[in-house]
């Protein structure tokens, strides 16, 4: 297909170079240069504008190929008509035929660009856009050259004639192009049809209204540049057709050559490395720069044509495969809608404001002709401002179209000032459900707290002074709840009742907590759940006899009010309570016990990291530590000697605390050799970011993303090798290394994560993890966007290889990276992932080779108990 669509662009491109250079000569030839000119500029915007109205009603009831037939064949009546019509050689025959033509070089190109955007992806069109963009400009060279030796071979009227043959062989090549796509599997839809009319849908989007803008600007300012070049053009071959013929097709071909050299030479290379921005700001500074030319030299000749070739043979190549670039991450159906409505209204509306700027200027271009240069200068200067923006909306746009399609759904909540919502808090607090009833109770609270509700329901449902009785209604569904068997149903049941009416419950709290016996675990459970400090409403000794008279569920809550309280004097019962039986009552007490913050207690903490059933908790109390406890825990994690199970639990501790010393140690961290710490770094640092910045910048990352890039290539070039496996070994092997393959991938979209704009690597992950095709390659096409320099050359590949002997060849080129047996396999001995290692080590058992066997007796010193013990093995029973 894209030859086919080449072939298309070629045949397009020639065909609207040929129309190009007869319209103007004939215009130029025979009515020549004034007024009416710029004034066509502005009728071909309105006609343009009701060309869209008809084009939007064929798009809605036929599919795109069959809409190109129908407009060529409609264009090649037109042309027949205009055959018979030019022999009058009128005025008015000349300036219709002028509008037409306008509105034929928009519409033909413009028809295969649409059709492209139904065929290919967001990266197969940075791929092929360029081609098919080089289809057509090779064809416009073609069609120029072509009109420079026609204008002497007979009646300009025959070359009308050739244009319909031309026409026909595209409406051949459409034809093969819907038999290859009935064929073909379909291209995955980027949305879903939309009904609405160009304008809704361009104005609607502020993505689509800035490419308009540029769009707009653009046409603005070579309108400007065309006008004066037609202006010096008719001053130099005053009423001689053919030689404005020529001129305007030699000029045309020679454009056309040069952004041919331009596109095959340049486009690609700017687009992969510098992206799609930068590529669009080229023109417009380049035509800036050059109509300072115009200023200094008062318009004359030579710096006009100078300016003129400039502007087509950038626009033609790099500004038009970039313009079409914006395109594709919108859905096909509204690029249909928003192209149509941007290239044949906004564009022409363009052409009308820079004919009509021309005008204001044409009077006083005879006494002074640096005006005509200043109007460019005006027009390119807002053209480059409008880009600037567009190029910034282009990754809002990709990353949008990711955000929207992989993000899962808001949860939906209902709010006391919505209607129906005082029925449903009702019915919610008589659920069986008991997180149902906790959600009911927090609504209500927050009503309370916020003092007020903005509407009279809500107000009813909370404030008993709406209410005859004096009492809301919620009350006599509160009350009950009491009793919950769900303590923290019922001690937020508590708590607003105590916020209702404190004279009433508080002081029954009150009086429980001066007695000599437990308190009730409602009132216990309340006062660690809600009250900020505990420690002003009970004495330290009255704890000590409680504790020692509580059943097992009450001295858990005492042990949680304990630690609040801080006082030295609990100490002893709460350590005391960490070598319980009980394992709730230890790992509260635990907690606690880091709560008081005594600098002598982090190595206890720290010991029963290693144990089961008090990891979580001792991390809790480490948390609660705070920073007194950061020098240990990274003495510690940096002791290869300590146990490994203590050292994988520090990152999320040092995540917790917060500080930027604790940053800097977990940054440390990911260098470290076993990959679960190093990942768990990096797991904690991702979580950081999502609440604050790192004080860390991208150099500090970039090695890190080196190291697993090239461990990715390493573990794709070994998954190669293993191929179709028979051993279980082996089958355990491939299994391991495509676990490692995906947990790589995900490993260096965390790292991105870490310094990338907030949000973009990881809707870049989900997006690349994806089934859908459209929304992986818009994935890939933000990183590339985002990423620079060497980084972007490692990475990309990754992204983009289509196999994985395109992977090895990319890990060859960049690393270095063997593709021999032995020597894949020997690096691969080097990882510091130990279930990894002994599945290799378990692969290579029976290859009977002295290099690998050498390298698994290394393995014997390996820091990991389970890869010695796994070479010890393998070494046993090696193959003689």
């Amino acid at each position: 297909m894209a030859f086919l669509m080449t072939l298309y662009f070629f045949l397009a491109m020639a065909s609207v170079s040929i129309l190009k250079s007869l319209q103007n000569a004939l215009y130029l030839g025979f009515v020549g240069f004034d007024w009416r000119l710029p004034g066509l500029y502005i009728v071909l915007a309105i006609v343009s504008g009701l060309g869209v109205l008809l084009y939007r009603r064929l798009a809605s009831r036929h599919s795109r190929l069959t809409i190109n037939l129908i407009t060529l064949a409609a264009l090649i009546a037109t042309l027949i008509l205009f055959y018979f019509a030019l022999s009058y050689q009128t005025s008015w025959v000349y300036m219709a035929f002028y509008i037409w033509g306008g509105i034929f070089s928009v519409l033909v190109p413009t028809q295969g660009w649409l059709l492209s955007y139904e065929l290919y992806t967001t990266r197969e069109a940075k791929r092929l856009f360029a081609v098919l963009g080089t289809g057509g400009i090779l064809g416009g060279a073609g069609g120029g050259y072509y009109a420079y030796f026609a204008a002497d071979w007979g009646a300009p009227e025959g070359i009308l004639i050739q244009i319909c043959f031309v026409l026909l062989i595209m409406q051949g090549v459409l034809l093969a192009l819907r038999r290859r796509r009935s064929s073909a599997a379909p291209n995955p839809a980027r949305g879903s049809a939309s009904s609405d009319g160009f304008l809704k849908t361009i104005l609607g989007s502020q993505y689509l209204s800035h490419l308009a803008a540029v769009v707009l600007l653009s046409a603005a300012t070579t309108t400007i540049i065309d006008l004066l070049y037609k202006w010096v053009l008719e001053e130099r071959f005053e009423g001689d057709p053919d030689q404005i013929t020529r001129f305007f097709g030699s000029l045309l071909g020679t454009m056309f050559i040069i952004s041919a050299l331009v596109q095959l030479l340049g486009t690609s290379r700017i687009l992969r490395a510098f992206g799609v921005g930068v590529a669009l700001l080229v023109l417009p500074a380049a035509v800036a720069t050059g109509s300072l030319a115009l200023i200094v030299f008062a318009a004359s000749f030579w710096p006009v044509v100078g300016l003129k070739i400039l502007d087509g043979c950038l626009r033609s190549s790099l500004q038009k495969t970039s313009v079409e670039m914006l395109y594709i991450p919108i859905s096909s159906e509204r690029a249909t809608i928003a192209k149509g409505g941007i290239d044949l209204v906004a564009f022409r509306i363009g052409d009308a404001l820079g004919a009509s700027l021309f005008l204001l200027v044409s009077s006083l271009l005879m006494a002074f002709p640096w005006l005509g240069g200043v109007a460019v200068l005006v027009a390119a200067l807002l053209w480059f401002a409008a880009t600037r923006r567009m190029a910034r909306e282009y990754l809002d746009k990709l990353r949008r179209s990711l955000e929207v399609r992989v993000s899962p759904p808001p949860r939906k909540m209902f709010r006391l000032h919505e209607a129906g919502a005082g029925e449903a808090l009702l019915e919610a607090l008589r659920s069986e459900r008991s997180a149902k009833v906790h959600f009911a109770l927090q609504q209500l609270m927050r009503s309370l707290s916020n003092g007020g509700a903005p509407a009279l329901e809500s107000s009813e449902m909370v404030y008993p002074r709406f209410q005859p009785t004096g009492e809301p209604p919620w009350l006599s569904s509160v009350e009950p709840l009491l009793g919950h068997q769900n303590r923290e149903v019922a001690a937020a049941a508590l708590h607003l009742l105590v916020s209702h009416q404190p004279k009433k419950y508080w002081k029954k709290i009150r009086v429980d907590c001066q007695g000599a016996e437990v308190p009730e675990l409602l009132c216990l459970h309340y006062l660690d759940r809600y009250v900020k400090n505990p420690g002003h409403h009970l004495r330290p000794e009255r704890v000590l006899e409680w504790a020692h008279r509580a059943s097992p569920p009450q001295a858990v809550v005492l042990a949680s009010l304990m630690g609040k309280m801080k006082d030295p004097m609990l100490m002893p019962v709460l350590k005391g309570w960490v070598a319980s039986l009980r394992r709730p009552l230890a790992r509260q007490a635990l907690v606690s016990v880091g709560r008081h913050r005594d600098p002598a207690d982090v190595d206890f903490l720290i010991q029963h990291l290693a144990l089961r059933w008090s990891r979580n908790a001792a991390r809790r109390a480490l948390i609660a530590h705070g920073e007194t406890a950061l020098p240990r825990l990274v003495e510690v994690l940096k002791n290869e000697e300590e146990d490994l199970g203590v050292r994988r639990e520090i990152p999320p501790i040092l995540a917790a605390l917060g500080t930027p010393a604790a940053q800097e140690e977990l940054v440390a961290a990911l260098y470290i050799y076993d990959p679960v710490i190093a990942f768990r770094s990096l797991k904690s640092l991702n979580k950081i970011r999502t609440k604050a910045d790192l004080r860390f910048g991208e150099d500090s990352f970039l090695p890190l993303l080196q190291i697993w890039a090239r461990e990715h290539y390493e573990l794709t070039n070994l998954n190669r090798l293993l191929g179709q496996c028979r051993e279980s070994e082996e089958r355990l092997l491939r299994k391991a290394v495509r676990e490692r393959i995906g947990w790589g991938v995900e490993k260096i979209f965390r790292g991105l994560e870490l310094f990338l704009p907030p949000g973009d690597a990881y809707f870049s992950y989900l997006g690349f993890t994806s089934d859908d095709k459209v929304l992986r390659e818009n994935a890939i096409e933000l990183i590339d966007i985002r990423i620079k320099g060497e980084l972007r050359q490692t990475l990309i590949p990754i992204f983009t290889a289509r196999n994985s002997k395109e992977m090895q060849q990319h890990g060859q080129r960049i690393f270095g990276l063997s593709s021999e047996y032995e020597k894949v396999f020997s690096d691969a001995l080097f990882t510091a992932d130990p279930w990894l290692k002994c599945c290799i080590i378990a692969a290579v058992r029976s290859k009977n080779s002295d290099a690998l066997k050498a390298r698994v007796e290394q393995s014997l010193e390996d820091f990991h108990p389970l890869v010695r013990e796994t070479a010890q093995w393998a070494l046993r029973t090696w193959a003689a």
